[in-house]
């Protein structure tokens, strides 16, 4: 068994079947493997010296650059949105209506791209411990990564 699958917070319905993808993979190489992941929680931490660390949409939210009425109304869709969020069964069209009406209050805020990466560096966002390590790794091998995210990509290109 490969000893990182044997730590207790590793859970698999069928561990055998995983070891054998995992060593295919490994025996077939790096040309033939791609990672793919999403941003907010995964590459970025969840919190940093027993403090939150913002996901991108909350680093604008929470940023000098939305209007005090603005974050207001951001906070009342999270309040009704939320719920939703965590319910499972819930659609994905009730998720889309949310993003759609925080998308559409935040461009009529009009904000500046060219001030964007300085209010990601004022926020508390932080890849997580390593990430140059894991992105050197993938670099070095060509491994091509893949990073999807339902975040605000003018912002995760800041980050």
């Amino acid at each position: 068994m490969i000893p990182e699958l044997s730590s207790p917070s590793v859970c698999m319905r069928d561990p055998q079947r995983v070891e054998e993808i995992i060593k295919a993979m490994q025996k077939a190489g790096t040309s033939t493997i791609q990672v793919i992941s999403d941003f907010n929680m995964t590459l970025t931490r969840f919190a940093y010296n027993g403090k939150r660390c913002p996901p991108s949409h909350n680093i604008l939210n929470n940023s000098r650059l939305i209007s005090e009425e603005c974050k207001a109304q951001l906070k009342d869709l999270l309040n009704t949105y939320y719920p939703i969020e965590i319910d499972s069964k819930r659609t994905a069209e009730e998720m889309v209506e949310w993003w759609t009406k925080a998308h559409t209050l935040l461009v009529q805020q009009r904000i500046r791209k060219d001030l964007l990466q300085d209010v990601v560096k004022e926020s508390d966002a932080m890849l997580r411990e390593l990430y140059q390590l894991f992105f050197d790794h993938m670099q070095e091998h060509s491994i091509p990564l893949l990073i999807f995210s339902a975040g605000l990509g003018d912002v995760l290109g800041e980050c």
